[in-house]
């Protein structure tokens, strides 16, 4: 009996202690949590004040960047490397060039008018179209509109008339810069106005006048409506397409035949601007543009080359270099600005001191204009890049060392 007392008291006691431990447990683990909650609490308090304090971070972050993508020495020095690059690019295309850029009409470098080489070689283009060929023996008539045989077939271009032009109060300069006064000769306008023209057999001028012509001897006959052209030739290119093809085949030769005369083409749309249109193009024409634009066209392709060869430079630098990406574009960004600059300014100064014009490097000017727009727009968005990319680090940073003590 006693045996069995002590064996149920000793259950007791144990069952007693399991109890004890089990309370010492809950215990712990209250206080376990209770820690933690205080710690929880810290940190979102913590990302709450981030938050409350996101616009003085954000700016102090503004002010770090504006501070490391402040140009080192060693930058520097690339700055004036590549400005002297471009300097020396400029020095080679203007003596490429020499005198070339902004150089006035030099008649004595073209053709007349009438040169039989060139008709013979315009003739021989005309009648070796396979166009030609098939069109010019035509049996479509009409009784209102030139037909393809007509165009094709014609000695002359409708808006090459000067006679009578007087009798109509306007003035074509004897004839000599009626190019400059016939929207048929610009050379973007003419696939307009001189396509209709030779459609209807007409003669548009600066002033949107227009007249009939008689083609026979080329003379003003009567005005008519400017938009009248339009619906006319419209009806006539419904009535046979062919003719459509026929003037624009015709404009296309016209335009081939006076652009190299030593009367040239006009600039295109100046034509609209009647008195100022022949003024310049008495001494400066299409072809004096259209060199000056190519020139500008190389010097700018050269200036970006030279931009390219840097970043191809600075990104093969960034391989051994260990800092923030953002930060490093803004500097390469930086470099580029100040060597197109300085570059641009130089030729600015040199082409005032010495008048001469033709040095003036514009396509260069006109890559650092470019330039200037389109990298503080680069500088402000890796500005805001770098700003948020960090203060996103800030509250992950917070929350990942939450989660990795949890």
């Amino acid at each position: 009996m006693l045996n069995e007392y002590d064996e149920e008291i000793m259950n007791l006691l144990k069952i007693k202690q399991e109890i004890e431990e089990l309370k010492t447990n809950i215990t712990n683990t209250k206080e376990y949590f209770r820690k933690e909650e205080e710690k929880l609490k810290k940190k979102v308090e913590n990302i709450d004040i981030l938050i409350e304090n996101s616009y003085f971070i954000l700016t102090k972050l503004g002010e770090q960047f504006e501070k490391e993508t402040e140009l080192s020495k060693e930058d520097k020095k690339e700055v004036l490397f590549f400005t002297s690059i471009q300097i020396t690019r400029q020095f080679i295309l203007e003596c490429i060039f020499k005198n070339n850029l902004f150089s006035l009409k030099n008649e004595n470098y073209r053709i007349a008018h009438d040169d039989s080489d060139m008709k013979k070689r315009l003739k021989i283009e005309k009648e070796n179209s396979s166009f030609y060929k098939i069109s010019k023996d035509s049996n479509i008539t009409s009784n209102k509109y030139r037909t393809v045989k007509d165009i094709l077939l014609s000695p002359s271009i409708p808006y090459d008339a000067a006679r009578n032009s007087k009798n109509f109060n306007e003035n074509l300069g004897g004839g000599h810069y009626h190019r400059a006064k016939t929207l048929g000769h610009d050379p973007i306008l003419g696939w307009i106005f001189g396509v209709f023209n030779i459609l209807t057999g007409t003669i548009t001028l600066s002033n949107l006048n227009t007249y009939q012509v008689d083609m026979n001897g080329l003379t003003f006959e009567k005005q008519v409506s400017t938009f009248g052209i339009f619906d006319d030739g419209i009806r006539s290119i419904i009535e046979d397409p062919r003719r459509l093809v026929a003037a624009v085949f015709m404009q296309s030769l016209h335009l081939k035949s006076d652009i190299n005369t030593k009367a040239g083409l006009p600039i295109p749309i100046l034509t609209l601007f009647e008195n100022f249109g022949t003024k310049i193009y008495k001494s400066y024409d299409w072809i004096c543009l259209k060199r000056d634009l190519s020139i500008i066209g190389i010097q700018y392709i050269f200036a970006k080359i030279i931009d390219f060869i840097l970043v191809c430079y600075r990104e093969i630098k960034y391989q051994n270099i260990k800092i923030d990406r953002n930060i490093y574009q803004a500097k390469t960004q930086k470099i580029i600005l100040f060597s197109n600059s300085l570059s641009s300014t130089s030729n600015i100064v040199k082409v005032l001191l010495t008048k001469k014009y033709y040095s003036l490097d514009i396509g260069g000017i006109l890559n650092t204009l470019i330039n200037f727009f389109v990298i503080l727009n680069k500088l402000s968005n890796l500005k805001l890049e770098y700003m948020f990319d960090n203060f996103e680090k800030l509250v992950k940073g917070e929350i990942e060392e939450w989660q990795i003590k949890i």
